[in-house]
């Protein structure tokens, strides 16, 4: 049973008798000093650590005659009556490499959370650029339509090679928005409430993060079958996923695309459950690596492509949402990862209900647009201008006065993210005005990336809309509030 003990022990354990003769050793010990299994049973521990009683510190010798300094840990114990000495020994050299590598990891996780915070603000600044950009784009377009109708045959095929460029250019404006939508998704550190996700949707977002790493890889294919939804987080779904797929990317020397594979497929299981598979045609991973594999800092990768963190943070995440991840390799010809996860009790969140055109009312309504971005407010005021009587101001607290004035709006668009004033502060000071003008106020999003942007958007029961948005989307919007 001690022995057993023992060996249940990841570090180096000896156990001697009173004479100083090895009784039991682990297999930490045998690998340490590079003997062979059960070759140390009988000899003085002398031979191995010559100053053994001169704890904590020393120099101990390999089988092949190779010295190394190793802290000591030595204390008498008495299994079964008999009188021993039990030793624990740790390679100095190997404590301040662990040292050093808790130094890495720590500044490793301080720049992935400068990274996330630097990508919510790259969403955000892509949103508030994007949003005019795709406004105009849009207004351009319906201008073309309109004067191709009124033109000469010449004109209207000029006007229509126009229009393609246009629709070409709204095209790529709509990538970059799915672009900032990745970054936010990817940024959300206080996505930590579960709830019902699509997993196919986090998993091509993810395709999307990690496609220039994939790309000259190998080729991708994709089976998206049914899938039902899980409950999980969005944000820490596609970390496990976008994790994978990187993974799967560095099994695979670049330069041979058309000889190499990264499957990705989606399904159902006989349970139930979900079933995400990420299937590589790499390198694989050796037998005697699969059981560490989900250790902390264990890693197979050079320094500096890996950390040894990644795919134990994945377990932990799949194991917190009650799933499983899964791993099956053979050296040489790639490996495949499963995540199986249960399905969600409750259906996904519904995105707002489309307007109908009855829902829209006749007459024109009063509406106050406020951002301190001036392209913004005059794509939103050219978008909405045709539709109702708008006024527009940079400034929230020139809004603030010609409310306190008397002045009153069917529908306030407000941005939310402000230098000045807020477009929280600004709903505080319209509060103690007017609480029914507080209540028209459509907040405008980039990406709420502070908490307490956070938490006043899920408090407070006004309607939101984020940037970039089809301006006839927009139209529908405020002209349903407009009473």
């Amino acid at each position: 049973m001690y022995a057993q003990f023992i060996e249940m022990v990841p570090e180096a354990m000896v156990v001697t008798d009173e004479a100083g003769f090895v009784c039991f050793v682990n297999t930490a010990f045998e690998q340490l000093f590079g003997y062979e299994h059960g070759a140390l049973g009988g000899v003085p521990l002398a031979q191995l650590i010559p100053r053994v009683h001169q704890a904590p510190r020393g120099f101990a010798l390999r089988s092949d005659g190779v010295s190394f300094e190793v802290d000591l840990s030595v204390g008498a114990s008495s299994p079964g009556g008999r009188a021993m000495l039990t030793v624990i020994v740790r390679p100095v050299i190997a404590q301040a490499a662990a040292r050093h590598e808790a130094r890495e990891q720590l500044l490793h996780a301080d720049r992935l959370a400068s990274l996330g915070t630097l990508a919510a603000g790259m969403a955000h600044e892509l949103n508030n650029a994007l949003s005019p950009v795709m406004t105009d784009l849009f207004l351009v377009s319906e201008q073309l339509e309109r004067l191709a109708q009124r033109s000469a045959p010449a004109v209207a095929l000029a006007v229509g090679e126009v229009q393609v460029l246009v629709r070409d250019a709204r095209v790529a404006a709509d990538q970059v928005r799915e672009v900032a939508r990745d970054f936010r998704a990817f940024s959300r550190r206080e996505d930590t409430r579960l709830e019902p996700v699509d997993v196919r949707r986090v998993v091509e977002t993810s395709l999307r993060m990690a496609g220039t790493e994939l790309r000259e890889r190998a080729e991708v294919v994709t089976e998206f079958g049914e899938v039902p939804p899980v409950e999980a987080t969005a944000a820490r779904l596609g970390q496990v996923f976008l994790n994978l797929l990187v993974n799967a990317a560095q099994a695979i020397a670049p330069g041979n695309v058309a000889s190499n594979e990264i499957r990705v497929g989606v399904c159902t299981d006989d349970r139930g459950r979900a079933v995400i598979e990420i299937r590589d045609t790499g390198s694989g991973i050796a037998p005697e690596h699969l059981s560490r594999l989900f250790v902390p800092f264990f890693t197979t990768k050079q320094a500096s492509d890996g950390t040894g963190l990644g795919l134990s943070i994945c377990a932990r995440i799949v194991s917190e949402l009650r799933g499983e991840l899964q791993v099956e390799s053979t050296l040489g010809r790639g490996t495949t990862f499963r995540v199986l996860l249960p399905p969600s009790a409750r259906a996904p969140c519904a995105g707002p209900e489309p307007l109908t055109p009855a829902a829209v009312p006749r007459r024109r309504g009063r509406v106050l647009i406020i951002d301190d971005d001036q392209l913004v407010l005059n794509a939103l005021r050219l978008s909405l201008g045709d539709a109702h009587d708008v006024a527009v101001s940079n400034l929230p607290t020139e809004a603030l006065g010609g409310l306190s004035r008397g002045l009153r709006f069917d529908v306030i668009l407000c941005d939310l993210m402000m230098p000045h004033m807020s477009g929280i502060d600004f709903h505080r000071a319209v509060m103690g005005l007017s609480p029914e003008q507080a209540a028209r106020i459509v907040f405008v999003t980039g990406g709420a990336s502070s908490d307490r942007a956070r938490a006043f958007l899920e408090a407070v029961p006004n309607a939101k809309v984020e940037k970039p948005f089809e301006p006839a989307e927009l139209v529908r919007l405020i002209s349903a509030l407009v009473p």
